[in-house]
């Protein structure tokens, strides 16, 4: 029996299958790359609460500067600054960078370290 040669041999490659591709299907193929690499959000302990806690007291006392790791939309965020202040009624806390200053939910909060 031959092997046909390769360059004769015409493939569609992915056109072949789009035919078949239901629209439910292209929508969850399409959520599922959204979805992928997102973290759950980190469940913080009582210990955890209170180092962050105390981190966030001394470097508003010292006015020091900060590494901010937030959790958002599924991805972790890491930001500099310097605290400002802490709202604990809207529970927000208050970082200037030297652009701007932004307000981050303290339920978003994971890690604060000062930097020395």
């Amino acid at each position: 029996m031959e092997r046909p040669d390769p360059s004769r041999i015409r493939d569609r490659g992915k056109i072949k299958w789009t035919a078949m591709m239901l629209p439910e299907h292209v929508a969850m193929i399409r959520e599922y790359i959204a979805n992928d690499g997102k973290v759950e959000r980190p469940v913080l302990d009582e210990w955890d609460l209170r180092q962050l806690e105390e981190s966030i007291g001394l470097a508003l006392a010292q006015n020091a500067d900060i590494k901010l790791k937030c959790w958002r939309d599924g991805e972790f965020h890491i930001r500099g600054g310097k605290i400002k202040r802490v709202d604990a009624t809207r529970r927000l806390l208050y970082v200037e960078d030297p652009f701007d200053t932004t307000a981050y939910s303290l339920e978003d909060i994971i890690d604060v370290t000062l930097l020395d």
